[in-house]
């Protein structure tokens, strides 16, 4: 997965995108951890992203991929 296909600071709907997006990024590069983390929205309902964490467990970055 190209860096390029992740948008920071930003939540998607689409769950699924997300899973996709970790597996792949798991395989790039697996010395980070990365988990999926949701929220609730009024207007949109289930909201979700994926933070990147490093060795230590510190938040590196809070990212959601790109759609297709």
């Amino acid at each position: 997965m190209n860096i390029d296909q992740l948008i920071p600071d930003g939540w998607t709907t689409n769950r699924d995108l997300c899973e996709e997006a970790v597996k792949m990024l798991d395989k790039f590069d697996s010395d980070w951890t990365y988990n999926i983390v949701r929220t609730r929205n009024k207007k949109f309902g289930e909201m979700y992203s994926i933070l990147i964490m490093d060795e230590d467990g510190e938040v590196v970055r809070r990212v959601y991929p790109r759609p297709a």
